[in-house]
């Protein structure tokens, strides 16, 4: 008549919710937490490669060589200090942009990194 069935208070009572159990849901939690952990570090790698390409296309490609005279930039120094100092002789390459350099008695004076340093032409020393 009603279309329900009566119920009896000895009858076992059946949840219409079915609630997973919290182990499952924990395997389901840690699932997307590798999957977002792994997107970000995809998303991070790609905009350090977009970086790095406008980076590098920027920069002027300037190779130095041993027997070269130049420049040294002195960086962290106050306005009314003289910011760039030298010529200077570069005496070995110790790695891709490192340079030992030496002043024009034979000294070693320091090692400079290749941003440091501006090719010397001889007009412009008096």
């Amino acid at each position: 008549m009603f279309k329900r069935k009566p119920r009896v208070p000895f009858d076992s009572f059946t949840p219409l919710v079915k609630l997973p159990k919290v182990s499952d849901y924990w395997v389901y939690v840690n699932q997307l937490k590798r999957q977002m952990h792994k997107a970000v570090q995809d998303k991070i790698h790609q905009e350090q490669q977009k970086m790095k390409i406008r980076y590098d296309n920027s920069r002027p490609n300037i190779h130095f060589h041993p027997g070269d005279l130049v420049w040294l930039h002195r960086e962290g120094l106050n306005q009314n200090e003289i910011q760039i100092i030298g010529p200077y002789i570069i005496s070995k390459q110790l790695g891709p942009q490192t340079f030992e350099l030496e002043d024009s008695q034979g000294q070693h004076l320091r090692l400079a990194h290749s941003n440091q340093l501006k090719l010397f032409y001889s007009d412009e020393f008096d």
